[in-house]
């Protein structure tokens, strides 16, 4: 019964841990699901002040929008100047990639986003 509680305590230790992680840095989207589909995030950079910039492209066209953001470690929320917040399901994997989903039943769409090296200039997809 020890070993069970020791291993429950260190199980919600590690997902706390895991859930407390910032998402400072370059961001860009590697894989949608399904294949076909869009994601809203290109590439997104988020800053230590909960400030963020994201670009998007859509139909040959590229644009972007800024604000500020909230991570619980299991929700993105961005806040864009003027208009209203947009909300992401998410978490960040063992291997250091974000996962976001936008939407839902077969209108959802998952995206698997990869931390950047260079913060400076995060590439679309």
């Amino acid at each position: 019964m020890q070993t069970l509680r020791a291993v429950s305590t260190t199980a919600s230790a590690g997902l706390v841990l895991l859930a407390g992680c910032g998402l400072g840095g370059a961001w860009c989207t590697v894989k949608v699901t399904p294949q076909d589909a869009r994601f809203p995030i290109a590439s997104a950079t988020f800053a230590a002040d909960e400030t963020y910039c994201v670009s998007r492209i859509a139909g040959g066209q590229t644009s972007s929008s800024s604000g500020t953001y909230r991570w619980t470690g299991f929700k993105l929320i961005l806040a864009p100047e003027g208009t209203s917040s947009q909300t992401y399901s998410g978490y960040l994997r063992l291997d250091g990639k974000l996962v976001l989903a936008h939407g839902s039943g077969k209108a959802k769409v998952t995206a698997v986003l990869e931390k950047q090296k260079d913060e400076r200039t995060p590439l679309p997809p």
